[in-house]
């Protein structure tokens, strides 16, 4: 907690920063027709597809590691630009309305 205090500027920052790359990756999901994105206040997604096992198949086969709930439901945490932009990169990929 003290910690927190004498650097609470760069604290904040961090935090500020999240919540804008969470907003941006949120709006990117919430573009994708066969994925349900949930709001969140937290420093991750929670989201749910019909057809979960191709998308599962192609995070693995892609090594991209996230939080696979099971029955459809991902938890992606929030994470470097780059890193979020592969993942909705290899989510888009999996066009799960074909």
């Amino acid at each position: 907690g003290s910690i927190v205090l004498k650097h609470k500027d760069i604290f904040f920052k961090r935090i500020q920063w999240i919540e804008s790359e969470r907003e941006r990756v949120f709006n990117e999901l919430n573009k994708i027709p066969w994925l349900k994105v949930f709001p969140s206040r937290t420093n991750f997604l929670l989201f749910f597809v019909k057809d979960y096992k191709k998308l599962r198949d192609k995070l693995i086969e892609e090594r991209i590691s996230i939080l696979d709930l099971g029955k459809g439901w991902f938890r992606l945490s929030i994470g470097r630009r780059e890193l979020n932009d592969k993942v909705l990169n290899v989510i888009k990929e999996v066009n799960l309305l074909k």
